[in-house]
C-alpha cells in the first residue's frame, strides 16, 4: 500500500476515533462520517476498514453496551455499509446527483435497516425499535457531514 493512501486512511481512522467520542446515544456516534468520506475519497475498501474499526472504537469507548457479539455484527455491517455506499458513489454510468442519492439510500438502508434486523435475535425487538430513530438521525448526520467534507475538499483543490 502506498504511503499517501496509508497515511490518509490513518488520518480518517483517527477522525473516526475522535467521532466515536461524540455520541448521540450509547454506541451511536459520529464515528462513521470519516468512513463515508473514505468510501468517497479513496475507495469502498478503505471505507470498509475505517467504518469497521471506527465502530470498534465507539463500542470500546461505550463499554460494549450490547455485548461483544452484537458489536462484532455491527462492525461487519458498518464495513458492508461503507463498501456499498462507496460502490454506489463511484458508479460512473449515473450523474453525480443520482450517484449521491443512491449512495445515501444504500447507506441508510444497510446502516439502519439491515443492521437493526440483524440485531433482533441478539438484543430483541424492544431495543431495536428504541434504536430506530436515534440510529436514523445519526446515520443521516454522518452521511451529510461526510458529503459536506467531500464537497469542501473538492473546492479546496480548485
Amino acid at each position: 500500500m502506498k504511503t499517501k493512501k496509508l497515511t490518509t486512511m490513518a488520518l480518517l481512522l483517527t477522525l473516526s476515533i475522535i467521532g466515536a467520542n461524540i455520541k448521540f446515544l450509547s454506541s451511536i456516534a459520529l464515528d462513521s462520517a470519516p468512513a463515508f468520506l473514505a468510501s468517497m475519497l479513496m475507495s469502498p475498501i478503505a471505507g470498509f476498514w475505517v467504518g469497521s474499526l471506527g465502530h470498534f472504537a465507539t463500542a470500546l469507548t461505550s463499554g460494549f453496551p450490547m455485548g461483544g457479539i452484537a458489536h462484532i455484527v455491527i462492525m461487519f455491517n458498518m464495513g458492508i455499509t461503507m463498501y456499498l455506499f462507496g460502490k454506489c458513489y463511484h458508479m460512473e454510468q449515473f450523474t453525480q446527483v443520482i450517484r449521491t442519492l443512491l449512495a445515501v439510500a444504500i447507506g441508510l438502508l444497510i446502516n439502519v435497516g439491515l443492521s437493526l434486523l440483524c440485531m433482533i435475535p441478539i438484543i430483541g425487538w424492544g431495543v431495536v425499535v428504541t434504536l430506530f430513530v436515534p440510529l436514523t438521525v445519526a446515520s443521516l448526520a454522518n452521511i451529510f457531514l461526510a458529503i459536506l467534507m467531500y464537497q469542501f475538499m473538492g473546492k479546496m483543490r480548485r
